[in-house]
């Protein structure tokens, strides 16, 4: 057997194809090309959508996945989003409290079931392991009654963004990466439990709608020559710059604050639960 390490992750190589070229290994639920240059990639990046999901015109999906965990009544809820359309996505942000465009709850006779007071108080604890709030939000970010739902404006700024309390060069929180060869990004992790008391047993209709913001960045391939230009034009502040391959990619734009939203689709299902409240 085979042991490849990929990232920080390990994958048994017990069913490798095309020996002569490139190698198919499994990690996890997905099937990945080794590439003869060291590289790799997904195979099959429909294995990523399997659960719920509901895309758009722009490529933008979002996909729901109801799990259990064994120590709760109902379900945890995992929220995610990708592009089957774009190349490659960076600059993509969470929602700086991970709070939602839409989401709501019904019963079997279509009444909204209320979430708890404190349910919209701290939704991303779960996705940052109760990292990397910052004691400061604006005033259109604040939820007195903990609400799920908030109206996002179309542009906010990085600063309304935490910063990571342990690492003051890290940055601000929420980068998601996304891209239509890519898994799905990680919006929320939601104990439904958390969010709701459930009284009566049955089938009900969850409505999720997430937001995203955008950052503009003016991506680009270029040479180490064409690099230097740039920055003695522009200044080392404005300009952030990565190598692959030997190709040096540029970013222009790399202190503009303004992030813009992105509205992403919104996606139902059904949800059965039962009694958590004694």
């Amino acid at each position: 057997m085979l042991v490849l390490v990929l990232g920080d992750r390990l994958a048994n190589a017990n069913g490798l194809v095309n020996l002569s070229t490139n190698l198919i290994v499994r990690i996890g639920q997905s099937s990945v090309i080794l590439e003869t240059n060291g590289n790799y990639k997904f195979a099959n990046p429909a294995e990523f959508w399997q659960r719920i999901w509901k895309d758009d015109t722009n490529g933008w999906r979002v996909q729901l996945c109801l799990q259990t965990n064994g120590f709760n009544s109902n379900p945890v809820l995992r929220v995610e989003c990708g592009n089957v359309l774009i190349n490659s996505g960076g600059g993509y942000l969470r929602s700086p409290n991970g709070k939602f465009a839409k989401f709501e709850l019904r019963n079997a006779n279509g009444d909204i079931i209320v979430p708890k007071p404190n349910a919209g108080t701290n939704l991303l604890k779960d996705v940052y392991f109760d990292q990397g709030y910052g004691t400061v939000q604006p005033v259109w970010a604040i939820s007195p009654n903990g609400a799920m739902e908030q109206s996002f404006p179309p542009t906010i700024l990085t600063n309304v963004y935490p910063k990571y309390p342990q690492c003051a060069n890290c940055g601000i929180v929420g980068y998601i990466s996304v891209g239509k060869d890519s898994p799905p990004a990680l919006l929320n992790l939601l104990n439904v439990d958390d969010l709701y008391s459930i009284t009566n047993e049955g089938i009900y209709t969850l409505c999720v709608q997430p937001i995203i913001y955008k950052q503009r960045l003016d991506f680009f391939p270029a040479s180490r020559e064409k690099l230097m230009e740039i920055l003695e034009k522009q200044g080392h502040d404005n300009v952030a710059s990565y190598i692959s391959n030997g190709v040096y990619f540029v970013n222009t734009n790399a202190t503009d604050p303004a992030l813009h939203r992105v509205d992403l689709p919104s996606v139902t299902t059904k949800i059965h639960l039962i009694p958590n409240v004694k």
